[in-house]
């Protein structure tokens, strides 16, 4: 996954903001549910390497996050 640092925030981006619009319109609910841990598992690499998440999407996130079903 590329994480682009276009944003004037730095390395704050909103990432959820642009994954979850990537999602829509995609095949069927298993391919859906594949990518969403998928992105959530990224999403955790990305925050342990220091990026941060702009937006209300925030909480979210954490949650997604926090919660991966290993």
């Amino acid at each position: 996954m590329k994480v682009s640092r276009e944003a004037s925030y730095g390395n704050e981006v909103t990432l959820l903001q642009r994954e979850s619009l990537k999602l829509l319109g995609k095949g069927n609910m298993g391919s859906l549910k594949r990518q969403v841990k998928e992105r959530a598992h990224d999403l955790k690499n990305l925050l342990k390497k220091g990026v941060k998440i702009v937006g209300d999407s925030c909480k979210k996130g954490w949650y997604k996050v926090k919660h991966i079903r290993r």
